[in-house]
């Protein structure tokens, strides 16, 4: 069963996580933070959105699998 908000929430936080999973690459391999360029000082907020959205997914896919 699919609500109607629940499936952009779900859209959204993957790609968030998506795009945290880039980040931790591009740190990895290169030294270069994606967050820190597009974001500034709003950094923090951005992994905390990336680690809310993990959580999201992980306990929609407890709960719905």
């Amino acid at each position: 069963m699919c609500s109607f908000w629940i499936a952009p929430i779900d859209l959204l936080t993957l790609v968030l996580i998506l795009i945290a999973g880039i980040e931790l690459g591009l740190i990895g391999f290169f030294g270069f933070s994606l967050f820190g360029w597009l974001f500034g000082s709003w950094k923090p907020i951005a992994y905390d959105a990336a680690g809310i959205a993990a959580l999201w997914q992980l306990f929609r896919q407890r709960l719905t699998g």
